[in-house]
Protein backbone atom coordinates (compact mmCIF):
# COMPACT_ATOMS: atom_id res chain seq x y z
CA UNK A 1 0.00 0.00 0.00
CA UNK A 2 2.65 2.86 1.18
CA UNK A 3 4.89 1.62 -1.58
CA UNK A 4 2.32 2.06 -3.72
CA UNK A 5 1.32 5.78 -3.04
CA UNK A 6 4.54 6.79 -3.00
CA UNK A 7 5.43 5.27 -6.96
CA UNK A 8 2.23 6.92 -7.67
CA UNK A 9 3.20 10.45 -6.62
CA UNK A 10 5.57 10.73 -10.36
CA UNK A 11 2.19 10.31 -12.30
CA UNK A 12 -0.61 11.93 -10.10
CA UNK A 13 -2.11 15.25 -10.91
CA UNK A 14 -1.99 16.07 -6.97
CA UNK A 15 1.84 14.79 -5.76
CA UNK A 16 2.45 15.61 -1.70
CA UNK A 17 5.49 15.33 -0.05
CA UNK A 18 6.03 12.46 2.03
CA UNK A 19 7.40 11.29 4.70
CA UNK A 20 7.74 7.84 6.87
CA UNK A 21 8.31 7.10 10.06
CA UNK A 22 7.56 3.21 11.68
CA UNK A 23 8.39 2.05 15.20
CA UNK A 24 11.46 2.11 16.98
CA UNK A 25 12.94 -1.37 16.67
CA UNK A 26 14.17 -0.98 20.38
CA UNK A 27 11.28 -0.01 22.12
CA UNK A 28 10.71 -3.34 23.87
CA UNK A 29 13.22 -1.98 25.90
CA UNK A 30 9.95 0.98 26.97
CA UNK A 31 7.09 -0.82 27.48
CA UNK A 32 6.23 0.63 30.99
CA UNK A 33 4.86 4.00 31.70
CA UNK A 34 7.27 5.95 34.16
CA UNK A 35 6.15 8.88 36.39
CA UNK A 36 5.91 11.65 34.12
CA UNK A 37 9.31 13.53 35.07
CA UNK A 38 11.00 10.52 33.10
CA UNK A 39 9.47 11.51 29.58
CA UNK A 40 12.01 9.92 27.07
CA UNK A 41 15.10 10.94 29.35
CA UNK A 42 17.94 7.97 29.27
CA UNK A 43 18.34 4.80 27.21
CA UNK A 44 14.68 4.87 26.69
CA UNK A 45 13.49 3.67 22.91
CA UNK A 46 9.63 4.92 23.48
CA UNK A 47 7.77 5.98 20.17
CA UNK A 48 8.92 5.69 16.70
CA UNK A 49 11.73 5.95 13.99
CA UNK A 50 12.27 7.77 11.15
CA UNK A 51 12.60 6.18 7.63
CA UNK A 52 13.29 9.01 5.33
CA UNK A 53 15.56 11.94 5.94
CA UNK A 54 13.15 14.50 6.68
CA UNK A 55 10.25 14.82 3.66
CA UNK A 56 10.41 14.01 -0.14
CA UNK A 57 10.52 15.97 -2.49
CA UNK A 58 12.47 19.37 -1.35
CA UNK A 59 10.25 21.99 -0.43
CA UNK A 60 11.12 23.54 -3.99
CA UNK A 61 9.91 20.40 -5.91
CA UNK A 62 5.91 20.66 -6.93
CA UNK A 63 6.77 17.27 -8.75
CA UNK A 64 8.31 14.10 -8.72
CA UNK A 65 9.23 13.78 -12.17
CA UNK A 66 13.30 15.23 -12.01
CA UNK A 67 15.95 12.91 -11.95
CA UNK A 68 16.61 13.91 -8.14
CA UNK A 69 13.10 13.13 -6.84
CA UNK A 70 13.20 9.76 -8.73
CA UNK A 71 16.48 9.21 -6.86
CA UNK A 72 14.80 9.97 -3.81
CA UNK A 73 11.97 7.98 -4.68
CA UNK A 74 13.56 5.14 -5.14
CA UNK A 75 15.27 4.89 -2.19
CA UNK A 76 12.73 5.66 0.24
CA UNK A 77 10.64 2.88 -1.17
CA UNK A 78 13.82 0.49 -0.65
CA UNK A 79 14.22 1.85 2.82
CA UNK A 80 10.09 1.16 3.34
CA UNK A 81 10.48 -2.69 2.02
CA UNK A 82 13.49 -2.87 4.30
CA UNK A 83 11.54 -2.05 7.45
CA UNK A 84 11.67 -4.51 10.12
CA UNK A 85 7.94 -5.69 12.08
CA UNK A 86 10.00 -8.22 14.92
CA UNK A 87 9.97 -11.77 14.95
CA UNK A 88 8.92 -13.85 18.51
CA UNK A 89 12.44 -13.70 19.30
CA UNK A 90 13.06 -10.14 18.47
CA UNK A 91 9.49 -8.85 19.10
CA UNK A 92 8.87 -4.74 18.33
CA UNK A 93 5.80 -2.99 20.24
CA UNK A 94 3.34 -0.95 18.63
CA UNK A 95 3.52 2.58 21.04
CA UNK A 96 0.78 4.25 18.93
CA UNK A 97 0.19 7.37 20.25
CA UNK A 98 3.83 7.77 21.57
CA UNK A 99 5.14 7.73 17.85
CA UNK A 100 2.13 9.97 16.88
CA UNK A 101 3.79 12.44 19.24
CA UNK A 102 6.98 12.04 17.92
CA UNK A 103 5.88 13.15 14.63
CA UNK A 104 4.08 15.72 16.09
CA UNK A 105 7.82 17.06 17.44
CA UNK A 106 8.78 16.73 13.81
CA UNK A 107 5.97 19.18 12.69
CA UNK A 108 6.76 21.93 15.23
CA UNK A 109 9.97 22.49 12.85
CA UNK A 110 11.96 23.04 15.29
CA UNK A 111 11.25 21.63 18.55
CA UNK A 112 10.38 25.12 20.90
CA UNK A 113 7.25 23.54 21.21
CA UNK A 114 7.87 20.59 22.79
CA UNK A 115 10.42 21.84 25.00
CA UNK A 116 7.65 23.96 26.89
CA UNK A 117 3.92 23.18 26.35
CA UNK A 118 4.68 19.88 28.68
CA UNK A 119 6.79 20.74 31.76
CA UNK A 120 6.96 23.61 34.26
CA UNK A 121 10.14 25.19 32.49
CA UNK A 122 11.82 24.59 29.18
CA UNK A 123 13.11 20.82 28.75
CA UNK A 124 14.35 18.03 26.79
CA UNK A 125 12.53 15.16 28.18
CA UNK A 126 9.73 15.09 25.49
CA UNK A 127 12.19 14.92 22.66
CA UNK A 128 12.69 12.31 20.73
CA UNK A 129 16.33 11.89 18.97
CA UNK A 130 15.79 11.81 15.11
CA UNK A 131 12.47 13.82 14.93
CA UNK A 132 13.68 17.45 15.22
CA UNK A 133 12.81 18.65 12.44
CA UNK A 134 15.63 19.34 9.56
CA UNK A 135 16.86 22.89 8.74
CA UNK A 136 17.59 22.28 4.71
CA UNK A 137 14.93 21.76 2.02
CA UNK A 138 13.13 18.62 3.57
CA UNK A 139 12.00 20.51 6.04
CA UNK A 140 8.35 19.46 7.03
CA UNK A 141 7.05 22.73 7.11
CA UNK A 142 7.22 24.77 3.69
CA UNK A 143 5.10 27.74 3.76
CA UNK A 144 2.89 29.35 6.29
CA UNK A 145 -0.80 27.79 7.41
CA UNK A 146 0.20 24.64 5.17
CA UNK A 147 -1.74 21.60 5.48
CA UNK A 148 0.19 18.98 7.32
CA UNK A 149 -1.39 15.10 7.68
CA UNK A 150 -0.68 11.91 9.44
CA UNK A 151 -2.16 8.95 7.62
CA UNK A 152 -1.64 5.93 10.77
CA UNK A 153 -1.42 2.62 9.49
CA UNK A 154 -1.76 0.03 11.65
CA UNK A 155 -2.79 -3.86 12.06
CA UNK A 156 -2.46 -4.00 15.97
CA UNK A 157 -3.45 -2.35 18.96
CA UNK A 158 -1.47 -0.31 21.47
CA UNK A 159 1.10 -2.97 23.32
CA UNK A 160 4.04 -0.56 25.10
CA UNK A 161 2.07 3.10 24.77
CA UNK A 162 1.50 5.78 26.80
CA UNK A 163 4.22 7.05 27.81
CA UNK A 164 3.14 11.03 27.62
CA UNK A 165 3.14 13.91 29.27
CA UNK A 166 0.47 14.94 31.77
CA UNK A 167 -1.47 16.78 29.31
CA UNK A 168 -2.48 13.40 27.10
CA UNK A 169 -2.67 11.07 30.41
CA UNK A 170 -5.49 13.21 31.76
CA UNK A 171 -7.45 11.15 29.19
CA UNK A 172 -9.98 14.36 28.37
CA UNK A 173 -10.74 12.42 24.76
CA UNK A 174 -12.51 8.69 25.23
CA UNK A 175 -14.85 6.90 23.16
CA UNK A 176 -18.70 7.23 23.14
CA UNK A 177 -20.45 4.91 25.78
CA UNK A 178 -24.09 4.32 27.21
CA UNK A 179 -24.16 5.13 30.28
CA UNK A 180 -21.30 7.58 30.46
CA UNK A 181 -20.56 5.90 33.18
CA UNK A 182 -19.34 2.97 31.55
CA UNK A 183 -15.57 1.90 31.05
CA UNK A 184 -14.03 4.16 28.11
CA UNK A 185 -13.98 1.80 25.02
CA UNK A 186 -10.96 3.24 24.19
CA UNK A 187 -9.32 0.35 25.85
CA UNK A 188 -6.27 -0.12 27.62
CA UNK A 189 -2.48 -0.76 26.65
CA UNK A 190 -1.90 -4.82 25.89
CA UNK A 191 1.10 -4.27 27.95
CA UNK A 192 0.70 -2.33 30.42
CA UNK A 193 -2.91 -1.64 31.01
CA UNK A 194 -2.97 2.59 30.96
CA UNK A 195 -5.63 4.00 29.83
CA UNK A 196 -5.13 4.19 25.89
CA UNK A 197 -4.13 7.88 24.49
CA UNK A 198 -4.20 7.91 20.80
CA UNK A 199 -7.18 9.93 20.39
CA UNK A 200 -5.80 12.67 22.88
CA UNK A 201 -2.48 13.02 21.02
CA UNK A 202 -4.35 13.29 17.60
CA UNK A 203 -6.61 15.80 19.14
CA UNK A 204 -3.70 18.13 20.26
CA UNK A 205 -1.71 18.12 16.83
CA UNK A 206 -5.52 18.83 15.23
CA UNK A 207 -6.35 21.87 17.80
CA UNK A 208 -2.81 23.23 18.30
CA UNK A 209 -0.37 25.60 16.21
CA UNK A 210 2.55 23.05 16.12
CA UNK A 211 4.95 25.96 15.25
CA UNK A 212 6.10 29.21 17.65
CA UNK A 213 6.08 32.01 15.08
CA UNK A 214 9.57 33.13 14.22
CA UNK A 215 10.03 36.54 11.72
CA UNK A 216 12.64 34.74 10.29
CA UNK A 217 11.11 31.59 9.98
CA UNK A 218 8.32 32.31 6.77
CA UNK A 219 7.08 28.98 7.49
CA UNK A 220 5.71 28.66 10.90
CA UNK A 221 3.47 32.06 10.71
CA UNK A 222 -0.14 31.31 11.46
CA UNK A 223 -1.77 28.13 12.08
CA UNK A 224 0.59 24.87 11.57
CA UNK A 225 -1.72 21.60 12.94
CA UNK A 226 -2.01 18.48 11.24
CA UNK A 227 -4.86 16.84 10.55
CA UNK A 228 -4.60 12.64 11.41
CA UNK A 229 -6.15 10.01 9.16
CA UNK A 230 -6.51 6.47 10.64
CA UNK A 231 -6.10 2.77 8.49
CA UNK A 232 -6.85 -0.05 10.23
CA UNK A 233 -5.80 -2.69 8.53
CA UNK A 234 -7.97 -5.89 9.24
CA UNK A 235 -8.47 -4.23 12.58
CA UNK A 236 -11.75 -2.12 13.85
CA UNK A 237 -11.29 -0.88 17.13
CA UNK A 238 -12.93 2.62 19.07
CA UNK A 239 -9.81 3.92 19.48
CA UNK A 240 -8.70 4.22 15.54
CA UNK A 241 -12.04 5.43 15.54
CA UNK A 242 -12.09 7.91 17.66
CA UNK A 243 -8.31 9.10 16.71
CA UNK A 244 -9.59 10.16 13.10
CA UNK A 245 -12.55 11.91 14.62
CA UNK A 246 -10.23 13.99 17.37
CA UNK A 247 -7.79 14.32 14.66
CA UNK A 248 -9.50 16.83 12.00
CA UNK A 249 -8.34 20.02 12.78
CA UNK A 250 -11.75 22.80 13.72
CA UNK A 251 -13.69 25.04 11.64
CA UNK A 252 -13.26 22.87 8.11
CA UNK A 253 -14.74 25.67 6.08
CA UNK A 254 -11.30 27.77 6.16
CA UNK A 255 -9.34 24.59 4.48
CA UNK A 256 -9.51 25.00 0.51
CA UNK A 257 -7.26 23.66 -2.46
CA UNK A 258 -5.42 26.88 -1.43
CA UNK A 259 -5.25 27.29 2.62
CA UNK A 260 -6.63 30.28 3.89
CA UNK A 261 -4.24 31.45 6.47
CA UNK A 262 -5.68 32.04 9.68
CA UNK A 263 -4.60 32.49 13.69
CA UNK A 264 -5.81 31.67 16.94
Amino acid sequence: MLTDFISRQSTTPTPVRVGVVTYDTQNVSALDVPATSTGFSGSRHDGGAFISAGMVPDCSVVTWTGSSTATQQTSLITAVRAISWGSTSSPIATPLAETVFNVGQFFTGGDALWKTAFTAGSSNIWLKTGFTAPTGANKPLCVACQVSAIVLITDGEPYGDNNLPQKFRDNKIQCPRTPSTAPDPCGTDQGNATPNLLDDVTNYLATTDLAVDDVTKPETIGIQDVVTFVIGMGLKVPLLDNAAKYGRPPRPCARTTRRICRTR
